[in-house]
């Protein structure tokens, strides 16, 4: 109840200043004094109401933090092992459009190897981060493998989610 008071407290005595203000050195109608009494007061405390939120959300107490950390960090299916998992599937999918580029002639074999290489680097790296955070922590399961699709142009085996091929990049009937 405290903060409450203080936060309308600014708003109110500039509105009754600006009032006062009207009435006496201006001469206006009383009427138009508690007219601006009333805007003075809404805008400076939505004002002063959106600032005090503002410093509150951003001056929380270091303890505050501290223990948030440890519980994100401490349990298995945290936020952090999500986001771990889903960069890993995000660098695989990157590894596999890179080799796809490769293969069509987009890269040569040097960029290739030091981008496929960074790429691979960063997936063990995160696939070691899962594994130790929690060995129990296991994915959704993901749905089983099409069969491999060989392409009718130039026979080379596809992934099962291929659409093109990665040899030729021909469509895959």
């Amino acid at each position: 109840m405290h903060a409450r008071a203080v936060t309308w407290a600014v708003p109110l005595a500039f509105a009754a200043a600006t009032a006062v203000y009207l009435a006496l050195v201006a001469r206006a109608p009383a009427s138009a004094s508690f007219a601006w009494l009333v805007v003075a007061a809404s805008i400076l405390g939505g004002f002063l109401v959106a600032l005090a939120r503002s410093l509150a959300a951003v001056a929380r107490p270091k303890a505050a933090l501290e223990r948030e950390l440890r519980e994100s960090s401490a349990e298995p299916g945290t936020r952090r092992s999500r986001e771990a998992a889903r960069e890993k599937t995000l660098t695989l999918r990157a590894l596999k459009e890179l080799e796809f580029d490769h293969r069509m002639g987009k890269l040569t074999d040097g960029d290739f190897a030091q981008m496929a290489g960074a790429l691979r680097e960063r997936a063990v790296r995160l696939m070691r981060e899962l594994d130790a955070a929690d060995s129990s922590f296991t994915p959704k399961p993901s749905p089983p493998a099409a069969p491999s699709p060989c392409c009718s142009a130039c026979g080379t085996g596809n992934d099962g989610d291929a659409i093109f091929c990665k040899r030729c990049g021909r469509r895959l009937a």
